[in-house]
């Protein structure tokens, strides 16, 4: 459709529709990794873990971003159960709803 023509009808049934998608992604797919095993993946309402600001935590449809993390990291699943995972280092990945989280990975490597 010629976007000149487009209706105000048009404009709100397409903003409805952005606006249904957004509702239906109410949880994180995340992915929590060390370099040996997963230790989560699923869904999740939030994560939650400090970096060199402070506390924050992630809620769905969260802007991206990377971050190092440092130690804890706190899933809140679908459930609402809490799983902590203790850990030294790590890094956070935040795309497009995905999260994705590797610990223990950014330890000191001697050359």
């Amino acid at each position: 459709m010629d976007k000149s023509k487009r209706t105000l009808s048009d404009f709100f049934n397409e903003a409805s529709n952005l606006i249904g998608r957004i509702r239906s992604k109410k949880l994180l797919s995340l992915t929590v990794r060390t370099r040996d095993k997963v230790l989560f993946e699923g869904e999740a309402k939030s994560v939650t873990s400090t970096n060199e600001i402070g506390v924050f935590s992630v809620l769905p449809q969260h802007a991206n971003f990377i971050s190092v993390i440092k130690e804890f990291l706190t899933v809140t699943k679908s459930s609402g159960e809490k799983v902590t995972f203790q850990t030294k280092t790590g890094l956070l990945k935040i795309w497009e709803n995905e999260a994705h989280v590797f610990l223990d990975v950014l330890e000191p490597v001697e050359i």
